[in-house]
């Protein structure tokens, strides 16, 4: 019997959705402009099932990009595969945004794999990993974690190794880099990942959500839930004005 999956994300600009059969890929369709999720992700679902031959009735598993990103991209992702896998009960896969990312540079050998999202106020949505064999076995330095520019550079310099950039943080954090190592005297080798390797891929979400449910760790679709690693700014927003009213 055949093992379809249908995965998403839409965590950052990029909207990606994609069909992996049996292991392989058979439908992929990513947008990288305009933050229009919650109108354009149903069309692209609605693009790759029938471009697979498939309703939502024959995926055994949907698989989302869970976090960390954009609080907004996040809801709009989990809700949709939710809708998509209430009827039948369908197990999902909530997959990490940075170790997808990581996923897309699986060929780095002994580099440092760096996907890092912008998450403003100065800080990365970010997480370290390295490849352990020429499958592309990924393993992870860090927990994934929201952490300042001038915190990782340190990091990363600590190493020694080489760094392998992407994310739709990585321009961003690069240009921050070489103004470092400008003003401070300091180098290191790192890299930009190629420009169609750094933004999300929904089928990396799908070859984890396989790895994921093979390890048993499927989940019902009640049990998604974004992970937003910190407060959103409406959050922050009411606990400061809660202080305000308890010091008057």
């Amino acid at each position: 019997m055949s093992m379809n999956i249908l995965a998403i994300d839409t965590s950052a600009i990029t909207a990606t959705a994609a069909v992996m059969v049996d292991s392989s890929l058979v439908a992929a369709f990513s947008v990288n402009l305009k933050m229009e999720h919650s109108t354009r992700m149903l069309p692209m679902i609605d693009t790759v099932l029938s471009s697979a031959g498939l309703k939502p009735t024959d995926i055994d598993l949907f698989a989302v990009s869970a976090g960390p990103g954009s609080f907004t991209g996040l809801r709009i992702g989990i809700s949709t595969i939710k809708g998509l896998a209430f009827p039948f009960n369908t197990p999902c896969a909530a997959v990490s945004t940075l170790e997808a990312l990581a996923y897309n540079l699986a060929f780095a050998g002994n580099m440092i794999i760096c996907p890092v999202m912008d998450a403003r106020r100065n800080e990365f949505y970010n997480a370290l990993f390295t490849v352990s064999d020429s499958k592309g076995t990924l393993v992870r330095l860090t927990p994934d974690r929201a952490i300042s520019a001038d915190a990782l550079f340190d990091e990363l310099f600590a190493t020694g190794k080489a760094v392998l950039l992407n994310g739709d943080g990585a321009k961003k954090l690069y240009n921050i880099f070489s103004n470092k190592c400008a003003q401070e005297g300091r180098n290191f080798t790192y890299k930009l990942a190629p420009e169609h390797l750094i933004y999300q891929n929904a089928a990396t979400v799908a070859l984890l959500g396989e790895k994921s449910m093979s390890e048993g760790n499927k989940l019902a679709p009640a049990m998604l839930s974004p992970v937003y690693l910190r407060e959103s700014g409406a959050e922050r927003t009411k606990k400061s004005n809660e202080i305000g009213v308890n010091e008057k």
